[in-house]
């Protein structure tokens, strides 16, 4: 029985088959015109110059301008022969006719295709799956009663777990017992990694500390230096002599060349030093005084009677006490200067100033004119 139905399928499967070999044949000879081999486009212009050409059927795609023609020869004329050509183009083929002198031609659209060609595909795919689903429920079921495994494939071999299949046994417990004891050992570690963390961070806080200390006790050493070097200046023949020297200077300097500011080309670190001298000398001075001093560094810097740098400027031989005593390194090596001083040095690094072309400040003292801002005058 089971025979029977597989080779009654398989006789359907071939029917299928045969059907649509016979419709192909069908449509293939539906065109009703006959085609003596192929006929190019050349072989139909050399018709035409020869006259050989009777009539001409256009039949134009539904794919505008494609399209073909059916040719009647000299000789084909009820024979029910002729010849088709087909053209990409119908214009260009009307427009070849008309070079020739040839108006025996006629352009028809090309007919409706069958209903019955179009949607040919489309019941053969669905007769084929159907009769492929037939011949496999058939043969699946010949197969049932054998015990085979055609079916089974994608099954899942996975098994339901119950409470009865838990089952705690002495291995289990030895690898837990395992895993515990490399966890303390983990543990262990990390607070060890924790307390030597902790006794970094507290020997770098009782570093800071010290050179903190350090730090302050070199900045009041340099402090007092500088008190000494002004109480040397209170000495009325010192201090006389020295101010002439400075005035003297201030005068040569104005009658001298300057340099313009953007002649002036700074250096990367200029504007730390300046902003960290302008800190030492004014960082409790009102901002037009912090201005003051940074005007007084750059002037010297376009005179042609001091150095021609920032660097040289501020570090010449006795001219400003925070270098003499060491206080203006202390304030850069951890760049104490303020906004307002950075502000201050910007200012006069780009050419401002509001003493003129003063070049020297001090504390006032009685004789001195010049331009006074806050706690120095200028001059």
């Amino acid at each position: 029985m089971n025979a029977q139905k597989r080779n009654r399928a398989f006789g359907l499967y071939l029917a299928a088959i045969a059907v649509l070999a016979l419709l192909w044949i069908l449509r293939d000879s539906s065109s009703g015109f006959g085609q003596n081999g192929l006929y190019t486009y050349a072989q139909f212009e050399q018709d035409l110059k020869s006259e050989n050409v009777v009539s001409v059927v256009v039949s134009q795609n539904r794919e505008v301008p494609s399209g073909q023609a059916d040719v009647t020869l000299k000789g084909d004329s009820g024979k029910g022969g002729g010849k088709v050509l087909y053209v990409s183009d119908i214009n260009t083929l009307q427009e070849t006719m008309k070079s020739y002198d040839f108006a025996d031609y006629v352009v028809k659209e090309m007919p409706e295709e069958n209903w019955l060609i179009s949607i040919l595909p489309t019941l053969i795919l669905f007769a084929v799956l159907f009769v492929f689903y037939i011949m496999m429920t058939n043969h699946a079921s010949a197969a049932s009663g054998g015990g085979s495994k055609m079916m089974n494939f994608g099954k899942s071999r996975a098994k339901m777990t119950t409470d009865e299949n838990k089952k705690v046994t002495f291995g289990s417990v030895a690898g837990l017992k395992e895993e515990k004891e490399e966890l303390e050992e983990l543990r262990m570690k990390a607070e060890a990694e924790k307390d030597k963390v902790s006794g970094m961070v507290n020997e770098t806080a009782s570093a800071i500390t010290k050179y903190g200390n350090q730090i302050s006790s070199a900045e009041k050493k340099a402090l007092e230096y500088e008190a000494e070097i002004r109480k040397k200046e209170e000495d009325l023949e010192y201090l006389k002599k020295k101010l002439a020297e400075e005035i003297a200077m201030s005068q040569a300097a104005a009658s001298g060349t300057w340099r313009d500011i953007s002649e002036v080309s700074f250096a990367e670190g200029d504007r730390r030093l300046l902003a960290n001298l302008i800190y030492c000398e004014a960082g409790g001075e009102p901002y037009a005084g912090q201005v003051a001093v940074g005007s007084v560094v750059i002037n010297r810097v376009l005179s042609s009677k001091f150095p021609d740098t920032v660097v040289g400027v501020i570090y010449q031989s006795g001219q400003f006490s925070p270098v003499a005593s060491g206080r203006l390194d202390i304030a850069l090596a951890s760049d104490k200067a303020t906004e307002s001083c950075y502000r201050a040095a910007d200012e006069a690094m780009a050419g401002v100033t509001n003493v003129g072309t003063c070049v020297f400040f001090r504390t006032p003292i009685e004789g001195l004119s010049g331009i006074n801002i806050g706690g120095h005058v200028f001059y």
